[in-house]
Formats: structure tokens, C-alpha cells, sequence
């Protein structure tokens, strides 16, 4: 740990200077490290979207996970029909910002056997 940021003072006194004097913009990204600006951003995001989420009376009652690795955001959970499943996926992509949004949600309707016939008749699943 102490040789990385060893090399990372190195560059910065060494190079930046450099840099600088020619005129020109030195970006520095030493690769196989964390980026720990871009895991700070990813985490306030996705606690903005869990507020906006916990926030909306309409999703309140469902249990819906956000996660966001690299700028895209994830929503997983279960919700009883399609129609709530969009309504939270509209939910997040406007506290997104954008249409980076993974939705994981499972409706529960997806899952059930249908109750009713080809002509209508009622037929009984299950027994």
C-alpha cells in the first residue's frame, strides 16, 4: 500500500509540473485500484433512489432493493402486478436522471395460473 501511493506522489511532483509548464492536462488513472471518487458517486446515488423510492406511498408496501455499480442503477423485488412494476421503474428513472436503469423487479402475476377458461368458464387450478 505504502509502494502505490508512493508511486501516485511521484507522478503528481514529477509529472503535474511537467505538465503544467507545457500546457497541457495530465489525467491521472492508475489502473487496478478502486475508484473510490466513482464508488462515492455510485452510493449517493443509490441512496437518493432508495428515498425517492421510500418516499412514493404508491411502493411503500414492497420491498424493492437499489443498486448501482458503475453508474447504472438496478432495481430488484417483488411487486404484486405489471402495472406497479412500470410505475416503479418510472419512479427510479426520474431520480436517475436517465435511462440507465436495470429493472430486476418479479410481479407476482406473472406466476399465477390463470382462473379462467378459453370461453370464459370458471375452472379450478390447484386441486
Amino acid at each position: 500500500m505504502l509502494r502505490y501511493f508512493a508511486k501516485v506522489l511521484l507522478v503528481m511532483f514529477l509529472l503535474v509540473p511537467v505538465a503544467q509548464a507545457a500546457g497541457t492536462t495530465l489525467t491521472i488513472n492508475i489502473v487496478g485500484r478502486p475508484d473510490t471518487a466513482r464508488m462515492a458517486a455510485d452510493a449517493d446515488l443509490a441512496r437518493r433512489v432508495a428515498t425517492v423510492l421510500a418516499g412514493d406511498v404508491r411502493l411503500q408496501d414492497f420491498a424493492l432493493r437499489v443498486e448501482v455499480k458503475h453508474g447504472v442503477t438496478m432495481i430488484a423485488g417483488r411487486v404484486f402486478n405489471d402495472h406497479e412494476r412500470q410505475l416503479a421503474l418510472q419512479v427510479v428513472r426520474a431520480a436517475v436522471g436517465s435511462s440507465d436503469v436495470e429493472n430486476r423487479i418479479v410481479a407476482l402475476e406473472d406466476f399465477m395460473p390463470t382462473t379462467l377458461g378459453r370461453s370464459g368458464e370458471q375452472v379450478i387450478v390447484g386441486i
